[in-house]
C-alpha cells in the first residue's frame, strides 16, 4: 500500500488523540500490522473464492464438461506510478514452493516457477499512471506474507 495513504488513514482515525511521540509510534506500528493482516486475510478469502470458481469445469476437446485440473488463485493490486522510472516491489513469503505469474499492467508479463521462502519481485515503470498489477499463484495456502512498496 502507498505510505501516504496509510499515514492519512491513520491520522484520520487517531489524529485527535493526545499522546506522547512514543505512544503514537507504537499505535502506528500496531495500525500498520493490522492493515497488513487485513490485507492478507482479504487476499486469502479472495483466493479461496477464486479457487472455487476456477475449479469448476472446463470443456474438453470433444465438448464434454470436465473438472478443471489446475485452478488458479489471483491477487490484484491497483497502484499509482507518480513519475517515470519508479520501481514497484512485491515481497512474498511462503512456507512451501509456489509458482507465480505477474502481469504488471503495462503489457509486461513474467512467470516465476518454484519460489520458496522470502522472494522479492520488482518491476520498473517507464511512464507515470495508474496500473493494475495481477499476480496469479499456484497455491495461496503457502503464502505467509505479502508486502508492497514503491520507490523512485
Amino acid at each position: 500500500m502507498h505510505v501516504d495513504f496509510l499515514r492519512d488513514k491513520f491520522l484520520s482515525r487517531f489524529g485527535n488523540i493526545k499522546a506522547s511521540k512514543e505512544e503514537l509510534d507504537r499505535m502506528f506500528r500496531q495500525f500498520l500490522w493490522e492493515e497488513e493482516e487485513m490485507a492478507r486475510m482479504q487476499f486469502i478469502m479472495e483466493a479461496e473464492k477464486n479457487a472455487k470458481n476456477s475449479a469448476a469445469t472446463v470443456p474438453s476437446g470433444d465438448g464434454a464438461i470436465q473438472p478443471n485440473p489446475t485452478p488458479t488463485y489471483d491477487l490484484t493490486l491497483l497502484i499509482t506510478v507518480e513519475s517515470p522510472g519508479e520501481t514497484f516491489y512485491l515481497q512474498i513469503g511462503s512456507s512451501s514452493v509456489f509458482d507465480a505469474t505477474f502481469s504488471w499492467g503495462d503489457g509486461v508479463e513474467e512467470t516465476y516457477p518454484d519460489n520458496n521462502g522470502l522472494n522479492t519481485f520488482s518491476h520498473l515503470y517507464d511512464t507515470s499512471g495508474n496500473y493494475e498489477v495481477r499476480v496469479i499463484f499456484s497455491d495461496p495456502s503457502v503464502i505467509t506474507q505479502i508486502l508492497a512498496n514503491q520507490n523512485d
